[in-house]
């Protein structure tokens, strides 16, 4: 019986700092970066379609995971080619109207709940892109540019998952929606709508 008794003490001395040591026990605890990329479409108030193309880029951020939950915090820089392009004939004349943004970038509070290799989010924080719009009528004697750049801010929010595939290097997937204005002013004219995008992310350990 002694002996059995010194077998169970010594057996708990030496797995108790091993589950202690679970990694997975504390998964998501870090610094991360990653990359990211997608696509989807805006609308700018006024235009009757939509702005299309896709998204690329970078992100970074910090996890902090008591039990189940994790908190976080996160940055992420795109790149982004989403475009509208309309051409209109008016009698003899050529009217050609476009508005596009290259970049797009936010800053996000997480919240997320884990269970085993797989973490859920939601997200939400603030945006900021320029939207670059031009105007031109052309035609018999008249050839007429007007270009505006115009920055636009606001929030943005969504929900996402990460999968960790290794004890460093997790998948994500992730849709946002965002609501910009300029200035960050509600009053002004808007630009809102969503992306959706995959990426993978590495965690340092």
């Amino acid at each position: 019986m002694l002996r059995h008794l010194i077998i169970a003490a010594l057996s708990c001395g030496f797995l108790s700092p091993a589950l202690a040591q679970d990694p997975a026990a504390n998964r998501w605890t870090g610094f991360y970066i990653g990359a990211h990329g997608g696509g989807g479409n805006g609308r700018l108030s006024g235009a009757t379609e939509d702005l299309e193309g896709a998204i690329a880029g970078g992100h970074a951020g910090y996890n902090w995971q008591r039990s189940n939950v994790v908190l976080g915090i996160e940055a992420d820089l795109s790149w982004s080619d989403y475009e509208l392009s309309l051409n209109t004939a008016l009698g003899g004349f050529n009217l050609a109207a476009n508005a596009s943004h290259d970049f797009f970038s936010s800053v996000r509070g997480r919240l997320g709940f884990a269970d085993g290799p797989l973490m859920v989010y939601a997200t939400a924080g603030v945006a900021y892109t320029e939207i670059e719009t031009s105007l031109a009528l052309t035609g018999p004697g008249v050839n007429t540019v007007e270009s505006i750049n115009t920055d636009v801010g606001g929030i943005v929010g969504g929900l996402g998952f990460e999968y960790a595939i290794t004890p460093n290097l997790a998948l994500r997937g992730e849709s946002l929606w965002f609501d910009l204005h300029q200035d960050f002013d509600t009053t002004d004219p808007s630009y809102d709508g969503y992306f959706v995008r995959g990426g993978l992310s590495y965690y340092f350990r």
